[in-house]
């Protein structure tokens, strides 16, 4: 197969030989000129020794594992460095985002959910891994990037209910460990139509391909989502009795919208950092972080819902001021400026 100016082979030692210096002989009048000194051959323990002397002529890198196209290919010591290696860097990234989440929460989240979280999601399709390589990467999020969101302390029972995509209640960062298990078998029942192609054990249709991909991602997204929805409710049961109507409310209801959309400045869809810390405090029930005990201006306990509804607070009038105001520049971006705007 062919990937920008790189080639790539499988088969028996003898026939990559025979491929090689076809390669070799033909490749130039194409412009591509074969580097051996970047060359690797990817073979199994047993056979380095013979095909070191297959393809000592050739000054072909000789290897039992290789990283290829953003994965690993070869043994499992090598297989479990690569990972090693991208766990520690995830990590890296992880910390940083925590760092960053101090000042700037909903940025760090966008950057999380949109970039970072993308990057392993790609590993876990193409190479496989286990709960020990990854544990660090869940820790990381437990212990530093959830506390930096929500402005404090989360516990474990919380972690498991937060890290479930938006749409079962959670904050939409996936649990690694959860999203390993299911990506690579899905990729493998994805592309089974190719490697069995590849391998020569039938031929390729692109009809079946396309079929098998449809009929494999959807059969995983059936699965995951039966499994995000019994995890969510094993951890209710360890949570305070009193959060359970808005843990269930932020699931069923489809309220998670606002944490869903890029913050954008053009949009004004970002939040702040207390806006956003506030927010997601109150998708989980929880007090956000700085409530005082007393409301001030009628010296009752202060919680959410007081002051949401405190008549003397002024909340009231100014939720009521918010919408009308934001009535009035829709109306102005559609029809004209809106000099008043009544309500």
């Amino acid at each position: 197969c062919w990937y920008a100016d790189d080639s790539s082979a499988l088969g028996k030692l003898h026939g990559i030989l025979v491929w090689f210096r076809a390669l070799h002989r033909i490749g130039p009048s194409y412009a591509y000129h074969p580097e051996t000194a970047k060359s690797f051959l990817v073979v199994k323990p047993k056979l380095e020794q013979i095909a070191r002397e297959l393809f000592e002529p050739e000054r072909v890198q000789i290897v039992t594992g290789k990283r290829f196209l953003g994965g690993y290919v070869g043994d499992e010591g090598g297989r479990a460095a690569f990972l090693g290696q991208k766990v520690e860097g995830w990590v890296h990234g992880v910390r940083a985002l925590a760092s960053a989440a101090r000042n700037f929460p909903h940025t760090a989240h966008a950057a999380m959910t949109r970039s970072l979280l993308m990057k392993w999601d790609y590993v876990f399709r193409v190479v496989l891994t286990d709960e020990c390589t990854l544990s660090p990467l869940r820790e990381a999020i437990a212990n530093e990037l959830l506390p930096a969101f929500f402005g404090g302390p989360v516990t474990p029972s919380e972690v498991d209910s937060m890290l479930l995509p938006a749409r079962f209640g959670g904050t939409g960062i996936r649990d690694p460990l959860d999203r390993a298990a299911a990506a690579y078998p899905a990729s493998r029942a994805s592309t089974k139509v190719v490697y069995k192609a590849v391998q020569g054990k039938a031929p390729f249709h692109p009809g079946d391909h396309r079929a098998t991909i449809r009929h494999a991602l959807t059969r995983s997204k059936q699965q995951q989502d039966v499994a995000h929805k019994t995890k969510r409710e094993a951890a209710l049961p360890h949570i305070d009795r009193r959060r359970h109507r808005v843990l269930s409310r932020s699931a069923e209801y489809k309220t998670s919208g606002w944490l869903t959309t890029l913050p954008s400045t053009d949009n004004n869809t970002g939040l702040d950092a207390a806006e956003f810390r506030d927010a997601l405090n109150m998708r989980y029930g929880r007090h956000p972080p700085g409530l005082a005990a007393r409301c001030e201006h009628c010296n009752q306990p202060l919680t959410v819902d007081h002051a949401l509804c405190c008549k003397r607070y002024g909340l009231v009038i100014r939720r009521h001021n918010e919408l009308r105001d934001t009535f009035a520049e829709l109306i102005g971006m559609a029809w004209g400026d809106a000099d008043e705007c009544y309500a």
